[in-house]
């Protein structure tokens, strides 16, 4: 997080907040960076200040590191440094073996497992002087390669940096080490909020204060519109993280404060879009209107609307989208109320209250109906990981965190009336029995624990696995126990005395991420992606369901075991049917539907007891309830690719065609995104896309070693196949004229083959890059031009074979190429564009604002570049002055790129396509 404080006359006062910080009850468990000033300047903290606060918390029992970074001192050695002073610090956890990129996370990871146990002990890394590490480059941040963004429980991390240009340039942005949302304090009047206006917690106080603020405003004749524009105001500078929680704040308020209720869904809707672009935002605020105007087309606006609310007399902004995406928000509510991730969520029996357990410790109570917080309980010091609603005892809540307590709530006061103490580690799930008599807890060291919720005495305690459990249930009839563990296995415990009964058949390939029971039938979810289904009686196996795209994070069930509902880190939720039970096309295992809306990791769900309510929490600080279809209920199909679209083209006639990882490429229609056409005959993920001339003709080229030509016009005819590269195709290019084809695999070699009306018949080969190549292009003089995994960019004849020029510029692979004239520009891995004066063979400048590699690039008819990264951003440059002229975030990262008729096409990591105006 950061800190401006006001001017102070002693230095030490300013780490007073700090303190507050660290010994608040809803802290985050170690999961931000707090930035101090580090110059005894105006409101700073000085270095001699800084050392004192170190000896006085070493004095108060806490584990100290502090270390000062050397002047040009690169942030590898800051971390092999870190690494040795705190083995000399807490001896006995060095590994010497240990890889030097996973020294120091190890370590901390073995600290925190071993030696920071109970979350009370603390130890406190304190590294000083940040603005003097050593950058790569002006578009460096070394801070990404300092430290772990994500330090385990008990670690905190306090870095000084003073302020300037490193300030502004190292603490926002994608790779910012502070990663969650700021919250702002209340300004002292009416005016605008500015750097002083930012608190140090992240608790519920500071959305208060906020809100009061916003109060006060409204109640002095500010309408939600008004609220709305001044929020879209309050973002100029690249310091713009510092109001996001501001702005949160305001849309939440406009969203109260609309006097209709088309109003109130107006404000609900510039919410959600505000939050879902809120990260680009703060990273690049130039591209803020770009990217509310995406978010706002997906919630179903009319382009005339959305250019009314933002204000923009241009229409729509360039870079912003001209279709909504095919797989939009499909949410019946997004809540917003947490200042970090959403790590729980529980649904009451009749679907009217909703519980959401935060990173920050929090836990807020929701009206579904309202779609307000009700309550915030503040009792956890670390992550909440699991909520369960005592429906018999009515106003009665459990929650279990990483601080190793179930806290037992009355929702009523707000308090805690009972805590379970004691466990090994923290508690990574419960279940309560169905009398409530009893709750089960599932530890992170491998402990199954049965409380006795009358007396809060132990049952028993089951030694479930040696390396930590991750989630628990119960059967209904609430005879036998479950939990899923890093070990792979799901296992059947006795709850009499917590024997063993049973391992479950059909073990993951990775940990078992969560565990649920009902009708007889067990699901649980893992990280190799997917989800198993087996049977309670006999512990069979009886199905896999794969669909999702990275891991799974948890599991709920319907009643009676009908249909299971899966989050995952591809940011969506699937609703499988699991029962078998259904008619033809619901088979057990079959995917009803896919829920998509979270812009981060979906790390838990819940389906309430009816079976057509769920929430969910995601890592993007929200809480989403989606209304189910019922069995058997048309849901409409799902638009895009199932994998990373890998090349694009435009076609004419208002049609584009797209190549993915999912051994497709498509045909759609630019005007309703409809999938028009699919071309489904390889065997493995297409990789590269040509067209004819005239449009007629489609090539794939594919990792099954297979190039393809297709008769677009003839549905009816198969494709020709082209055999002879050895290993997988990974580009393709078209002569102008159409005669010559030449294709790229990702063993290095280059063929150049002569197509005919019937047949393709292979001219020569060339042995070109070492470890692939990933592009080709014919010029307008029918050289052939590729680039390699070697960064090498090679220029040949392909008639004769013979190299003419080999450029070299790139450190690392050139995935992109596009020419205009003589000039060529390259994208590359190593983020940079690049270009070259084919005439004379040299380069001619480079390009730097991606952070990670450059996947696509294209030139527009005015003469402007368009790059495609990895990092997610579009961007639009004028070459000549070196200037970026627009922005705009994808969500997911992009691969490709091309532009026709003041248009671009661009595909992403995610499987869709969208188009933009440029």
């Amino acid at each position: 997080m950061t800190q401006h404080d006001d001017a102070r006359t002693d230095p030490d006062e300013g780490l007073t907040p700090l303190d507050r910080w660290l010994d608040e009850p809803t802290r985050p468990s170690g999961s931000f960076f707090l930035h101090v000033k580090g110059e005894a300047t105006r409101g700073g903290v000085s270095g001699h200040a800084l050392a004192e606060w170190c000896a006085r918390m070493r004095d108060e029992g806490d584990r100290v590191v502090l270390l000062t970074v050397a002047r040009g001192e690169p942030p590898e050695a800051v971390v092999a440094r870190l690494a040795s002073a705190i083995e000399a610090e807490i001896p006995g956890f060095e590994d010497r073996m240990a890889p030097p990129e996973r020294r120091l996370p190890e370590l901390l990871g073995r600290l925190a497992k071993r030696h920071l146990a109970p979350p009370s002990r603390r130890l406190l890394l304190v590294i000083a002087r940040l603005e003097r590490l050593r950058a790569r480059d002006a578009a460096d941040n070394p801070l990404a390669r300092l430290l772990p963004h994500t330090p385990p429980r008990g670690v905190f991390l306090i870095a000084g940096l003073a302020e300037g240009s490193a300030w502004a340039r190292w603490s926002v942005g994608p790779a910012r080490v502070a990663s969650a949302p700021l919250l702002v304090r209340a300004a002292a009047g009416d005016g605008p909020l500015g750097e002083g206006d930012v608190s140090l917690g992240s608790g519920c106080s500071a959305v208060d204060a906020a809100l009061a603020a916003l109060d006060r405003r409204r109640q002095g004749g500010g309408s939600w519109a008004e609220i709305w524009a001044g929020a879209l105001g309050s973002v100029r500078s690249p310091a713009a993280g510092l109001h996001e929680g501001w702005v949160r704040a305001a849309l939440a308020e406009a969203c109260a404060a609309a006097p209709t209720a088309s109003e109130a869904d107006r404000a609900r809707d510039l919410l959600c879009a505000w939050s879902a672009a809120a990260p680009a935002i703060v990273h690049e605020p130039g591209a803020q209107r770009a990217l509310l105007y995406d978010r706002l087309l997906d919630r179903g606006w009319a382009p005339g609307a959305i250019a009314a609310a933002l204000d923009a007399g241009e229409g729509r902004p360039r870079l912003a989208r001209w279709l909504p995406l095919p797989n939009r928000d499909r949410a019946l509510r997004v809540l917003f109320g947490h200042g970090s991730k959403v790590m729980s969520v529980g649904l009451s029996e009749d679907g009217e209250t909703l519980a959401s357990g935060g990173e920050d410790g929090a836990v807020l109570l929701w009206s579904v109906r309202h779609e307000r917080v009700t309550r915030a309980l503040c009792g956890h010091t670390g992550a909440v990981t699991s909520l369960c609603f005592l429906p018999r005892q009515e106003g009665r809540l459990a929650s279990a965190g990483e601080d190793g307590r179930v806290l037992l709530w009355d929702l009523a006061a707000g308090a805690v009336v009972s805590t379970l103490a004691g466990h090994e580690g923290g508690v990574e799930a419960i279940a309560v029995t169905g009398d409530e008599t009893g709750l089960l807890a599932a530890t992170d060291g491998g402990a199954l624990v049965l409380w006795d919720l009358r007396t809060g005495a132990r049952r028993w305690t089951a030694a479930a696995s040696e390396v930590g459990l991750t989630s628990c249930a119960l059967s209904e009839d609430g005879l036998v126990a479950l939990s899923g563990s890093h070990d792979k296995a799901v296992k059947v415990w006795s709850m009499i005395d917590g024997s063993l009964v049973r391992v479950m058949d059909g073990a993951p390939m990775y940990s078992v991420s969560g565990v649920a029971t009902a009708g007889g039938v067990v699901v649980a979810s893992a990280y190799d992606n997917s989800l198993r289904v087996g049977s309670l009686a006999d512990g069979a196996a009886l199905a896999v369901l794969d669909g999702h795209g990275g891991w799974v994070k948890g599991v709920s069930l319907e009643t009676g075991g009908r249909r299971a509902l899966s989050c995952s880190r591809d940011k969506t939720l699937r609703l499988w049917r699991v029962d078998g039970a259904g008619g033809e096309g619901e088979a057990r295992g079959a995917e009803e539907t896919c829920l998509w809306g979270h812009q981060a990791m979906v790390n838990a769900c819940a389906i309430a007891r009816g079976g057509r309510l769920a929430a969910s929490g995601a890592a993007d600080s929200s809480v989403r309830l989606w209304r189910l279809p019922a069995a058997g209920e048309g849901v409409a199909p799902q638009l895009g690719h199932e994998g990373a679209i890998r090349a694009c083209v435009f076609r004419g006639n208002g049609e584009v065609l797209t190549a993915s990882e999912d051994s497709t490429a498509r045909l759609w229609s630019t005007t309703s995104g409809e999938e028009l056409r699919r071309f489904a005959a390889h065997l493995h993920g297409v990789t590269s896309l040509a067209l004819s001339g005239d449009g007629a003709r489609l090539i794939t080229g594919s990792l099954d070693r297979s190039i393809r030509v297709w008769e677009i016009e003839d549905a009816e005819a198969g494709p020709r196949a082209l055999y002879g590269h050895t290993h997988g195709v990974s580009a393709l290019a078209l002569r102008g004229d159409g005669a010559l084809l030449a294709s790229g695999s990702i063993d290095g070699s280059m063929k150049v083959w002569r197509l005919r009306s019937k047949e393709g018949e292979e001219l020569r080969g060339l042995g070109v890059h070492e470890g692939g190549v990933h592009c080709c292009v014919f010029d307008r003089t029918g050289r052939l031009i590729s680039g390699g995994q070697d960064g090498m960019i090679r220029v040949w004849d392909p008639e004769q074979g013979v190299e003419l020029m080999t450029l070299a510029g790139h450190e690392g692979a050139v995935f992109g190429l596009t020419l205009t004239g003589e000039r060529l520009f390259s994208a590359g891995a190593d983020g940079t564009l690049r270009a070259w004066d084919l005439r004379r063979g040299r380069a001619r400048g480079v390009l730097r604002g991606h952070e990670g590699a450059v996947f696509g690039c294209a030139v527009t008819e005015e003469g402007l570049l368009l790059s495609a990264g990895g990092d997610g951003w579009l961007r639009l440059w004028d070459w000549e002055a070196t200037r970026c002229l627009a922005s705009n975030w994808g969500a997911s990262g992009l691969r490709c790129v091309t532009t026709r008729a003041g248009r671009a096409l661009v595909g992403d990591s995610g499987g869709d396509w969208w188009m933009v105006g440029v």
